[in-house]
């Protein structure tokens, strides 16, 4: 995705800064117009400048230690999804759908069934991969 005008392939928007004054040099916001696409400038010139001359840190939130890993971005991904499905099956415009089918006259095993599709929580093939029931998603007729 291109950011800016010409072919740099690395901008930054510090050199635009006053140092201990934390506000953009005037003259340069010119600069900053002619060298990024205007959308991304209007958004270079609302950046909240920090009251503290502190140099960045890069940290991880979702471990106790502030590394990435990808098994903690894999987690943070799977946990996502489970939140979605969640969201998406509980509440909001799907709740009139569950309480229509939670007042059917239809033996349990419907409403059950009904509920597990529902919620993609019927043991397919694909859920029990997932879930790391089965190792390999692999049709047993075609072996695809």
């Amino acid at each position: 995705m291109k950011y800016y005008k010409n072919n740099s392939k690395e901008m930054q928007t510090s050199i635009y800064i006053l140092p201990r004054e934390n506000y953009f040099i005037p003259l340069k916001l010119v600069e900053i117009d002619s060298l990024f696409l205007p959308g991304k400038a209007a958004l270079i010139k609302v950046i909240p400048l920090s009251l503290f001359d502190r140099d960045d840190l890069q940290f991880w939130p979702y471990t106790h230690d502030g590394v990435y890993s990808v098994k903690s971005g894999y987690r943070l991904l799977m946990e996502q999804e489970e939140m979605e499905l969640a969201v998406t099956f509980t509440g909001g415009a799907n709740s009139k759908v569950w309480k229509a089918i939670w007042s059917m006259r239809v033996p349990n095993r419907v409403r059950t069934l009904l509920w597990r599709a529902g919620t993609n929580s019927l043991p397919t093939k694909v859920n029990l991969v997932r879930r790391r029931v089965l190792t390999k998603d692999v049709c047993l007729v075609c072996m695809a």
